[in-house]
């Protein structure tokens, strides 16, 4: 049940903090209605990273599989992320591009906030589950 309510934190606190993040840049940079692009492109984030992350705990419960995973989602997600820019790009030319800047912004930075908060929400049950916390308290004396 533990690890069930860590998946359901890492998961609403991911969506929070991720909205709040594209909000924030869509009122400094008088964003208007293409935002919501950012927000569900922010919900399938957090839905992927959750699939992910629980697979990842399930195949070998530890931190550095949890680690592991969340290092090769980041990479995938900043891969994709230079890829539509690139495609943006190509096909509207520079100007438009720099036009979409904020948007592609807000849903970079995002869904890196999504993966950060995840990870470390799932991270440190692992260490728990492991034995983590007995070896930090006598550690510390």
């Amino acid at each position: 049940m533990k690890t069930f309510m860590t998946f359901l934190l890492a998961f609403i606190g991911s969506l929070i903090a991720g909205a709040a993040v594209i909000t924030l840049i869509a009122e400094r940079t008088g964003g208007d209605e293409t935002f919501i692009l950012a927000f569900m492109a922010e919900a399938l984030v957090t839905s992927v990273v959750t699939l992910v992350l629980v697979i990842a705990y399930i195949a070998a419960p530890g931190p550095h599989s949890v680690s592991m995973a969340a290092l090769g989602l980041v990479a995938l997600y900043l891969a994709l992320t230079a890829a539509v820019v690139a495609l943006d790009i190509w096909s509207g030319g520079l100007e438009l591009a720099w036009s979409d800047l904020p948007l592609f912004g807000a849903a970079c930075l995002s869904g890196l906030i999504v993966i950060a908060v995840q990870w470390w929400l799932v991270r440190r049950r692992a260490i728990r589950v492991v034995g983590g916390a007995p070896i930090i308290r006598e550690a510390a004396g």
